[in-house]
């Protein structure tokens, strides 16, 4: 049986807000057992504003998660943003 890894992020990276109008994100991400983002895409928005679906997909690219030498080379998740007009 494969063993169930729980992700926490260590340092995720916050976008800076630069972009007209909100909305939600998810982006589906791959993590390697020493926490980096190897890969990032967009997999679910309410929002036709490409700035903010780009954002998203690099603040993801971005984000590290914990090191766990033990896990799987490869793990996939998400993360969500939510984008709020400011």
């Amino acid at each position: 049986s494969r063993r169930q890894r729980q992700m926490c992020i260590r340092d995720r990276h916050v976008p800076a807000y630069q972009c007209e109008g909100s909305g939600q994100v998810v982006v589906s991400i791959s993590v390697n057992r020493n926490g980096k983002v190897t890969a990032a895409s967009l997999k679910e928005t309410t929002t036709s504003s490409n700035c903010i679906n780009e954002t998203a997909v690099t603040a993801a690219r971005n984000s590290r998660f914990n090191v766990d030498g033990s896990a799987a080379d490869r793990q996939s998740g998400t993360i969500t943003y939510i984008f709020v007009p400011q």
